[in-house]
């Protein structure tokens, strides 16, 4: 700026772009601040939210919304995604389709998928979800001592598991059987018909020869098309007195489980014990076919079931024709090691997703992820934590595995 010759104070107009605006007033500097193409005020020059992109799909790296796209101001925005109202966005719910914030028993899994009852019910110190295998009677806990008295008192799935007990012989006392049925030459009584901590079904049968010759085996009946889950094909049992091969399923004489006696077989007076687990989809036959071998002549027994447990459901008969095996039975993944120190390693045999769900001593969760189908092995960092007891949950579709791990430093 300088003086005129009128002494007026003038100065040259600076518009370094060229725009018509004033450097001074410039919107976009080096830019035309007249175009506009989308006209929202901002120069096309220094514009970055062109209004092409408003509305077109976008991705805002947000695992919780959907149908992402861009808004009026360029941003890239979506839609919250909680199909089961509970706050929750989908992609971070414990319990798709339930309220993941209710937890009546604070074990950090809420109530909706909750297959356990964290409350201790006899006020022991042990809930179900601790390993209690009886939360009705306080004596009975992972933590009680086993005593001789026909109860698992320690939890740990054995009866009377200790020296002082010894073997109990079934076979002297049938007294407790549930039913017990006799022909000419032998005696079958069956003394458990239960449902597991796993929820399968456990079958228990004492048989005595009446006879002169020597049983040679026993086949029991089965529900096709399915197999007992223990003992397995192919394996040797070990009775109370005996020792036999397994045949699992067999087909001869019926369809059923088949024990084969190693050695001499059961001889006349003679008793032993056999047990055996199907699944839980296993029906119930209203009157199981029991069959045993003497020499070569066969003595066949029908057991009825409905005095033994009238809470399990009976199936109707069945027919033998056309019978198979299925072979679709999702294995529970494996846990190692354990005890543990710095973590521990999930093994994913089944090749399924899992979702785990890691609960303390209190029931707080401590950890949860998801294992992929194609994840065969899967490692929980753990070394920041105390020493004790942790419940680890895996559920997958309708399946729920319970597995108690141990922490030390």
């Amino acid at each position: 700026d300088t003086y005129d010759t009128d002494c007026n104070c003038v100065g040259t107009f600076e518009d370094t772009d060229g725009d018509g605006v004033c450097n001074a007033d410039d919107i976009c500097e080096g830019g035309d601040d007249n175009a506009d193409a989308d006209g929202d005020g901002i120069p096309d020059f220094c514009d970055d939210c062109d209004a092409v992109l408003i509305g077109t799909a976008c991705d805002d790296m947000d695992a919780c919304t959907i149908n992402d796209t861009y808004d009026t101001d360029c941003n890239c925005v979506g839609t919250f995604e909680d199909t089961d109202s509970d706050g929750v966005c989908n992609a971070d719910d414990i319990c798709e389709g339930g309220d993941d914030n209710a937890d009546a028993d604070g074990d950090g899994i809420p109530d909706f998928c909750d297959d356990c009852d964290a409350t201790d019910q006899d006020m022991d110190g042990f809930s179900e979800c601790d390993g209690d295998c009886d939360d009705n009677d306080d004596t009975v806990n992972p933590d009680a001592i086993e005593i001789c008295d026909g109860i698992d008192n320690d939890c740990d799935g054995l009866i009377d598991n200790i020296e002082e007990c010894g073997e109990i012989d079934y076979c002297d006392i049938p007294e407790l059987a549930c039913v017990t049925v006799s022909t000419k030459c032998i005696t079958v009584s069956l003394f458990e018909l239960s449902t597991d901590e796993d929820g399968n079904t456990v079958y228990c049968w004492s048989v005595t020869n009446d006879c002169k010759k020597a049983l040679s085996h026993i086949t029991f009946e089965l529900a096709p098309p399915h197999e007992a889950l223990e003992p397995q094909d192919d394996s040797i049992y070990s009775g109370l007195h005996n020792d036999y091969y397994v045949e699992n399923p067999t087909t001869n004489p019926f369809y059923g489980i088949k024990f084969e006696t190693i050695g001499e077989g059961i001889k006349k007076g003679e008793c032993d014990y056999f047990c055996y687990t199907l699944d839980g989809d296993a029906p119930i036959l209203s009157s199981i076919t029991v069959q045993a071998k003497l020499a070569n002549k066969r003595y066949t027994v029908e057991i009825p079931t409905e005095n033994c447990d009238d809470q399990l459901p009976i199936a109707p008969e069945t027919s033998v024709e056309n019978r198979r095996i299925s072979e679709d039975k999702l294995q529970e993944p494996n846990v190692f090691p354990n005890p543990f120190r710095d973590g521990f390693y999930i093994e994913n045999v089944s090749g399924s997703a899992w979702d785990y769900y890691l609960t303390d001593p209190v029931n707080a969760l401590v950890k949860k992820a998801q294992i992929t189908s194609n994840e065969s092995i899967h490692y929980v960092p753990f070394s920041d934590m105390q020493e004790g007891v942790y419940i680890l949950h895996l559920i997958s579709d309708d399946t729920h595995v319970r597995k108690r791990i141990f922490h030390i430093k």
